[in-house]
């Protein structure tokens, strides 16, 4: 079941480490949707700076901060672990240095497993780089159990609660 609230309430929910779920509209974000056919197309990692909310993410070719706020006019969804545990500021941020190639190799990888049922694509993803597998990376270096290999936003999801949407 969902919980719908206003933008300015969900944020006072958000804690370190919870998963902001995006159904976006760019491109990409359609190009996700229709390979998953999921209505999730992009995951980040809350992060609170001196009373400001971000988001740790990926983009095309590095780790990013921005501010929440970009996300006003999206649906959002956020996720939190059952553990309920926050996780550090400077695990989050250690991210930030982590270098990336968001692959479209990685797409092309993650269509095969769900159109073809190809899933030996998800089993090796040291270098994989779609959006999840920051997120992933963020619970395994915080001793949290999550889902090793390539998955999808949806997948990931269903590993956590689901806390709010707007």
């Amino acid at each position: 079941m969902y919980k719908f609230y206003s933008y300015s309430m969900l944020r006072t929910m958000i804690k370190n480490g919870d998963t902001i779920a995006v159904n976006g509209n760019s491109l990409i974000s359609k190009a996700i949707k229709f390979i998953t056919k999921e209505n999730i197309s992009h995951t980040g990692i809350a992060l609170w700076q001196d009373d400001r909310l971000f988001v740790v993410e990926m983009d095309m070719d590095k780790n990013v901060m921005v501010p929440l706020s970009q996300y006003e006019h999206n649906e959002l969804h956020v996720y939190r672990h059952k553990l309920n545990k926050q996780i550090s500021s400077d695990t989050i941020l250690s991210l930030l240095n982590e270098p990336i190639n968001y692959g479209w190799f990685d797409i092309i990888k993650l269509f095969g497993y769900k159109t073809l049922g190809l899933s030996f694509l998800t089993k090796d993803t040291t270098n994989a780089m779609i959006c999840t597998s920051l997120n992933q990376k963020c619970y395994r270096n915080s001793n949290i159990d999550i889902t090793d290999g390539l998955i999808t936003p949806g997948e990931l999801c269903a590993q956590l609660e689901l806390i709010g949407r707007v």
